[in-house]
């Protein structure tokens, strides 16, 4: 006799039970949660850049951080200023996302899908969905529920450079 039971039609984070008539007690086993994810490149040199990354400190220190953006040419060192500045801060207990989106490399640049999925992967998703939608869907649902609460979302830091699709 073969019985099965499986979920279909959703994706479940975390453990699932699905029953007609419990006699007795459910015990659930649960996997340990992955492990927090630091994927920050090592820091890079600055030169000159003392009023820039206080004032970045600045920003970074609030109790509600404001969003950052950093502009400017090519080469200028965005990335080297914004690792310098996360670095300095120490390791948040979110962990941190980094994407490299080869922007400045002689290859195509990171697919936004790619990114997405290897975040997903890093927050412990082992099988990001196919669709790019339903997977940025499911990336701010699974950082949300990583960190903790929407407010704690300052705590894992995502750094892309260049990146042109909002997640």
């Amino acid at each position: 006799m073969v019985i099965s039971n499986s979920i279909s039609g959703a994706t479940v984070l975390g453990a699932a039970v699905q029953a007609h008539t419990v006699h007795g007690g459910i015990t659930l086993h649960t996997p340990p949660p992955p492990p927090v994810p630091r994927q920050l490149p090592r820091r890079r040199p600055l030169v000159d850049r003392h009023d820039l990354t206080a004032a970045l400190a600045e920003v970074l220190d609030r109790d509600d951080p404001l969003p950052v953006l950093l502009t400017g040419p090519a080469g200028i060192g965005k990335t080297a200023l914004a690792l310098h500045a996360l670095h300095a801060r120490g390791h948040p207990p979110g962990g941190q996302l980094f994407a490299d989106l080869g922007a400045h490399t002689t290859a195509s640049p990171a697919h936004p899908g790619d990114v997405t999925a290897r975040w997903l992967r890093a927050l412990g998703i082992t099988q990001p969905p196919p669709d790019p939608v339903e997977a940025a869907a499911l990336l701010r649902f699974a950082r949300r529920m990583y960190v903790g609460s929407p407010s704690d979302l300052r705590r894992v830091a995502d750094v892309a450079d260049r990146l042109r699709v909002t997640l």
